[in-house]
C-alpha cells in the first residue's frame, strides 16, 4: 500500500460555512497518510474486501431505491444535507426521545440495517490492519464508556450517517466519542469531485467507489469539495461509522426503554 508523509499545518476555517474548493490532486490509490514528525497514522483509504463487494451492491440498490431522504442531522454540527442516520440514537428531549434507542432507518429498513452492520465489522478489521494500536486504542474507549446494547452488530462504533450527494463545509464531529475514529464508505457512480479534503495535511482524498476511508473525523477538520454529476444517473454517497459522545449516558436497552417511558409519561 502507498504511503504519504505529510507536516501538520494549525488551520481553522474563515467561517462556519467555507467549503472546500475543487482540487485536482485527489489521490485515488489505496494509501496510509503519516505524520511527518511523529510517524503515526493519520488515515487511511483502502478498498472494501472483494468478499464484500456483493453486500455494497445491495446496500447501493436499497439506499438508491428503497430509503425515504430527509434535510436534517442528527450531530452536533449542525449541518443541514440529505441525510438519514442509523444505530444508536441519544436522548433528545426536543424530538419527544427520553432514551438511547435505534434509529428510525434500523427499524424501517431492517435489511439494509443488517448490511451496514456487515460492514461496520469489516471496517475496524480494515482499521486493525492499518494501525493495529490505534484501532485497539478505539476500541478500549468504545468498551469502557458504552454500552453494548447501543454499538452496531458488535462493533465499536454506535452510529452512523448516510450522506446523500452532500458537499459538506469544513467541520470536525463534535459529537463523537473523544479518541475514538470514524469510517466511511464510498458508493459512487458518474459523480465528479466529491473528495475528501484534510487542509491541515494538506492531502485530498479522492473517495473513490467501494473505499473505506478511516480517520478521526473529532480531532481533525475535513470537508467535501464540490461535485458534478456526469450523467443524469449520477450518485455519491458517503456512509460514516463513528461512536458518539452522548449515548455514553445510555444503560442497558431494557433500562433506557423503562426510562424512556417514565419520562415520557412525566410529560403526559
Amino acid at each position: 500500500m502507498r504511503v504519504i508523509e505529510a507536516s501538520f499545518k494549525e488551520w481553522n476555517p474563515e467561517n462556519k460555512k467555507q467549503t472546500a474548493p475543487f482540487m485536482d490532486d485527489a489521490i485515488n490509490d489505496d494509501f496510509v497518510l503519516i505524520d511527518k514528525e511523529h510517524q503515526v497514522v493519520v488515515a487511511a483509504q483502502i478498498r472494501i474486501k472483494p468478499d464484500l463487494e456483493a453486500t455494497c451492491s445491495q446496500i447501493s440498490r436499497l439506499i438508491r431505491h428503497d430509503v425515504k431522504w430527509a434535510v436534517d442531522s442528527a450531530r452536533l454540527s449542525g449541518i443541514k444535507s440529505a441525510n438519514r442516520v442509523f444505530g444508536t440514537l441519544e436522548p433528545n428531549k426536543l424530538r419527544r426521545r427520553y432514551g438511547c434507542t435505534p434509529a428510525n432507518l434500523d427499524r424501517d429498513n431492517p435489511g439494509l440495517a443488517n448490511l451496514l452492520g456487515e460492514i461496520s465489522l469489516s471496517n475496524f478489521e480494515l482499521f486493525k490492519e492499518i494501525d493495529l494500536h490505534r484501532a485497539n486504542e478505539h476500541k478500549r474507549i468504545v468498551d469502557e464508556a458504552i454500552n453494548p446494547d447501543w454499538l452496531i452488530a458488535g462493533s465499536p462504533y454506535t452510529s452512523g450517517v448516510i450522506n446523500n450527494s452532500a458537499a459538506l463545509p469544513y467541520h470536525k464531529d463534535s459529537g463523537n466519542l473523544i479518541g475514538s475514529w470514524s469510517a466511511m464508505l464510498s458508493i459512487r457512480k458518474n459523480m465528479n469531485g466529491g473528495h475528501l479534503h484534510l487542509p491541515e495535511y494538506g492531502v485530498t482524498f479522492g473517495i473513490p467507489d467501494r473505499s473505506v476511508t478511516i480517520f478521526n473525523g473529532q480531532a481533525l477538520w475535513h470537508g467535501v469539495t464540490p461535485m458534478i454529476a456526469a450523467k443524469k444517473d449520477a450518485y455519491r454517497f458517503t456512509i460514516v461509522w463513528y461512536a458518539k459522545k452522548k449515548i455514553c449516558q445510555c444503560g442497558c436497552a431494557k433500562d433506557e426503554a423503562n426510562r424512556a417511558a417514565v419520562e415520557a409519561s412525566r410529560i403526559l
